[in-house]
């Protein structure tokens, strides 16, 4: 059973650092929707304003050419938001972290059920291993890839989880597992080895 327990482990640390590491890619592409969005909104406030006002007056042809290039540089960043959609990679992200924390709650769940002084749920315990694998693989084949700044964040805070507070969730995980092995950047993989 040791051998079960500890592929379920490994399978417990990779769910933690790659379901953060979609958490912290959700908030770098709504960071970046946010920068998209506020130029544009405040941009297409000043292209309206000016617009009203070359209606009332009749400006020099550099306040022209100045409004000219604000509402072109407004469509811009309004055709930037529409192409790029970082809001919906951010909650596709999101949606991703919340996946990998659910299997990672199982895990956390399946390592009670079997105990290591239990072998003779052996046959049920890699059964149940083999369908959180696959859930794992399934979930790793729909994400989006994880950007490396998102994963390098989501591994530091994990590892500062683990130094400052292991009595949380993610701290008591890679607390534990810190003692055997942190993922290195090579391990990387957004997918999950087969038992």
């Amino acid at each position: 059973m040791q051998d079960i327990h500890d592929l379920a482990r490994r399978y417990q640390l990779d769910a933690t650092y790659i379901g953060q590491a979609h958490y912290k890619a959700a908030e770098l592409a709504a960071r970046k929707q946010r920068r998209l969005a506020i130029p544009s909104a405040v941009l297409s406030a000043v292209v309206g304003t000016s617009i009203f006002a070359t209606i009332s007056l009749s400006p020099a042809t550099g306040w022209k050419v100045i409004a000219g290039l604000l509402s072109l540089l407004a469509a811009a960043f309004a055709a930037l938001q529409a192409t790029l959609q970082y809001s919906d990679v951010a909650e596709t992200h999101r949606t991703a972290g919340a996946s990998y924390g659910a299997v990672r709650r199982e895990l956390d769940m399946f390592l009670v059920e079997y105990p290591l002084d239990d072998p003779r749920r052996r046959d049920q315990a890699e059964s149940d291993l083999q369908r959180l694998s696959k859930r794992l693989s399934e979930l790793a084949a729909d994400r989006p890839p994880i950007p490396d700044p998102a994963y390098q964040k989501a591994k530091q805070e994990i590892v500062e989880a683990a130094h400052k507070d292991p009595a949380t969730s993610i701290g008591s995980i890679a607390a534990a597992q810190a003692r055997r092995r942190v993922p290195s950047d090579e391990d990387r993989d957004d997918s999950m080895p087969q038992p």
